[in-house]
């Protein structure tokens, strides 16, 4: 420690640092040897020429942000799962059945889907995306005694219902359009069969209101 008389000292840090304070108009310096470890970001400003900051910040931002956000939504069969929408009638609507067989025409359209008679050797009884439609009145309700399938079937929009195997062609009705394989198998995703259904109100038809 130094006591220095002086109005006016200029401290310059060589291998150790000296740190004077002014006061009472006396100047008190301290050597300090300690090699100050500061292994940090330090901003400090050298003041009047001060000693050598030499600032080496090594920091190696290593930020490998390897986002590897595998997003299961594209490609595999989410892209071409089939897919069957009744356009008309409507639910809740009001139908009026016509001809013979009390027939109620059913529009729809479909995607990722292509139309091929039963038993067409273009369309591969393992496919999903190839086939026809199924038509279900009632669910079974309104299926024909001895009949293979359904009410009916269709290679095309609109399909018809056929109210006439029906024990009532007035009233409601659930009308109920599945996809099938070439082989009249359902075809399923996930579990469940790909259909769409409506539920409509019947007036009294052209034909008889009802048939063994």
């Amino acid at each position: 420690m130094w006591i220095l008389k002086a109005q006016s000292v200029l401290a310059i840090g060589a291998a150790g640092a000296v740190v004077c304070a002014l006061a009472s108009g006396q100047v008190a310096c301290s050597s300090s040897s300690s090699a100050g470890n500061s292994s940090g970001s330090s901003s400090g400003s050298n003041e009047e020429g001060g000693a050598d900051s030499s600032s080496s910040s090594s920091g190696s931002s290593s930020g490998s942000g390897s986002s590897s956000g595998s997003g299961e939504g594209g490609g595999g069969e989410g892209g071409t799962e089939p897919s069957i929408s009744i356009t008309m009638p409507t639910t809740g609507s009001m139908v009026t059945p016509t001809g013979s067989m009390n027939s109620v025409d059913v529009a729809f359209t479909v995607m990722n889907f292509t139309f091929a008679a039963p038993g067409s050797s273009s369309c591969s009884n393992t496919s999903d995306n190839c086939g026809h439609v199924h038509v279900l009145v009632d669910d079974m309700a309104c299926t024909p005694d001895g009949a293979p399938y359904n009410n009916a079937d269709a290679t095309g929009s609109p399909a018809q219902a056929l109210l006439s195997n029906c024990p009532m062609v007035a009233g409601m009705h659930k009308i109920t359009l599945e996809l099938h394989h070439n082989d009249h198998a359902a075809i399923q995703v996930g579990g469940m069969t790909v259909s769409d259904s409506v539920m409509v109100t019947a007036t009294a038809g052209g034909g008889d209101a009802g048939s063994d």
